[in-house]
């Protein structure tokens, strides 16, 4: 028996119909003789030609980025909306929303700004996407796949920090301004925001052609952007959109109060809008009594820190404006009630306790 060598194969005893390898102009060729140097040559070429090629292909591929998308799928949406009532995070992992990988945002013409993203928040009506609760009033009005963040700290690429005004409004979609000095979201008639260029989206993070914070980077217009003060750090820059909506929800209030000799103030919710809401009636309007309906401890606490008067569980609102206002009540509504009511949730609910 003859041995084998160890992690070798056994040798062929006879060897003759075994290619032989052969070297030829640095080429390794294989068969029975030697090839001629102009063919080992032309190998060598060919293999050169390919390489450079396939270089100058990863060269000019444009490097991927993470996104966070969520896509128009319905059975995901209605899946995710039955498991959020016992499972928000389970919710969330079967939801509408995936990680992907794809091509960074291009220029969307003149005025428009790659944006990279610093911090993004997370804000309600994202989670109400993620859980499938979003209402379907607003399908029109968005374009899928789209990048959730709107309430975003960036860095243009000369590195200035910036915030956005999230509404894609006239000046973004190339139309002219209702009026001089028009903000984004002024003007009485909107369907600009379902227009060209531009596909639909009522703002960034629910518009597929600009993208949104939740990824490495999106499209901007001058129109939005506000430069962030060197001494404001990225954690309060990115609480300046969220702030300006409570604070602008407490200014609308003004008008009702002017003349009002104990203006009173109902507010629903003490989430991060009801709560910067209950700040800017503290700042703005400081003879004001502010009553909230909040859900959990910590918002109750914060809510007093904030300036609120009287604090209850959100069943009990309704009772406490009544026992302040002195009115009575007339089935499921209250014969008088509050001089101004901010909605800080944003559901069918909350509409209802407003109007009654």
């Amino acid at each position: 028996m003859r041995r084998v060598p160890r992690c070798r194969q056994p040798r062929d005893p006879f060897g003759d119909h075994c290619p032989k390898a052969w070297l030829a102009g640095g080429g390794l060729g294989e068969g029975p003789g030697r090839a001629t140097p102009a063919v080992a040559h032309r190998y060598v070429a060919e293999r050169a030609r390919a390489q450079t090629h396939l270089c100058r292909q990863l060269a000019t591929r444009p490097v991927l980025m993470k996104a966070l998308q969520v896509s128009r799928k319905v059975a995901r949406l209605g899946l995710a909306r039955m498991v959020s009532a016992l499972s928000p995070a389970a919710a969330a992992r079967i939801g509408p929303i995936e990680l992907v990988n794809i091509d960074p945002p291009e220029s969307l013409g003149e005025g428009w700004h790659t944006v990279t993203t610093r911090l993004s928040g997370i804000c309600g009506s994202d989670l109400s996407t993620i859980e499938g609760h979003a209402s379907t009033y607003f399908d029109d009005w968005v374009s899928f796949p789209f990048t959730p963040g709107h309430e975003v700290v960036g860095e243009l690429a000369d590195g200035t920090r910036v915030v956005i005004e999230p509404v894609l409004g006239h000046a973004a979609r190339g139309f002219p301004l209702p009026f001089p000095d028009a903000a984004p979201g002024d003007g009485d008639d909107y369907a600009h925001l379902a227009l060209p260029p531009l596909k639909p989206g009522i703002q960034t993070g629910f518009c597929h052609s600009t993208g949104g914070g939740w990824s490495t980077k999106f499209q901007a217009h001058d129109s939005q952007l506000h430069h962030v003060p060197f001494d404001m750090s990225d954690e309060a820059a990115v609480m300046v959109e969220p702030a300006a909506g409570g604070i602008h929800s407490a200014l609308l209030c003004w008008p009702t109060l002017i003349g009002v000799e104990n203006p009173i103030v109902a507010v629903l919710g003490a989430g991060t809008m009801g709560l910067c809401a209950i700040a800017g009636l503290r700042r703005y309007i400081p003879n004001v009594k502010i009553l909230v309906g909040a859900r959990y401890p910590h918002q109750q606490s914060l809510a007093i820190s904030m300036g609120a008067d009287i604090v209850v569980a959100p069943g009990e609102l309704t009772r406490a404006v009544r026992r302040e206002v002195g009115c009575h009540v007339v089935g499921d509504y209250l014969s008088g009630g509050a001089h101004a009511t901010i909605d800080a949730v944003g559901n069918s609910g909350s509409i209802e306790t407003c109007l009654q």
